[in-house]
Order: structure tokens, then C-alpha cells, then sequence
């Protein structure tokens, strides 16, 4: 459920333009991970890391940094647009 929740609000933030591709990558990657510490029962977490690496292409390291650092924001946040500030002038700059 939580996966197919996911995928559908990333790929409404793709259509968008608005989506992290790497941090939608960080957390399908952690997903994975949790689903594999449940169902492959009697693994230790280094094999499982090093299955994940081997499906992603992705070193031990790499994969252990992402399952176990702080989670990433997957759709961007657009910075807000600051008005610009109109200023009037009380003489103009060129005469004719």
C-alpha cells in the first residue's frame, strides 16, 4: 500500500516537473530494504545491502549511507517568488 502510494504521487510530481529523481531512488531503496529485513528471514543485513547494491548497480557504502541517513524531501520545493519592488522616480532619467 505504501508503495503503490508512493509511485502515484511521484509520478504526479513528474508530470509536473516537480520530482527528485534521487531522492525517489533513496526511498524506493529504503522500502526495498524494509521488505527484504521481513521477508528473507535468517539474512543478515550486510547480505541483504549487498543484494540491493548488486540490483541498483550501486556501491555497499552507497547503499548503507542511503538507507541509514535522514530522509530526503522527494518533490522539490519550489522557492517563492520574491515581487519585484517598483520604484518611482520623481524625475525622469532622460529628458527630451
Amino acid at each position: 500500500m505504501k508503495e503503490e502510494i508512493l509511485h502515484s504521487i511521484a509520478t504526479a510530481a513528474k508530470h509536473l516537473g516537480i520530482l527528485d529523481q534521487t531522492a525517489y531512488r533513496n526511498k524506493c531503496i529504503r522500502l526495498e530494504f524494509e521488505e527484504m529485513k521481513i521477508s528473507c528471514v535468517g539474512e543478515t543485513v550486510e547480505e541483504i545491502i549487498r543484494k540491493i547494491s548488486a540490483k541498483h548497480c550501486l556501491g555497499e557504502l552507497s547503499i548503507r549511507d542511503i538507507i541509514y541517513k535522514t530522509e530526503d524531501e522527494i518533490i522539490e520545493r519550489t522557492p517563492k517568488i520574491k515581487p519585484k519592488k517598483i520604484i518611482r522616480r520623481i524625475n525622469p532619467r532622460r529628458e527630451v
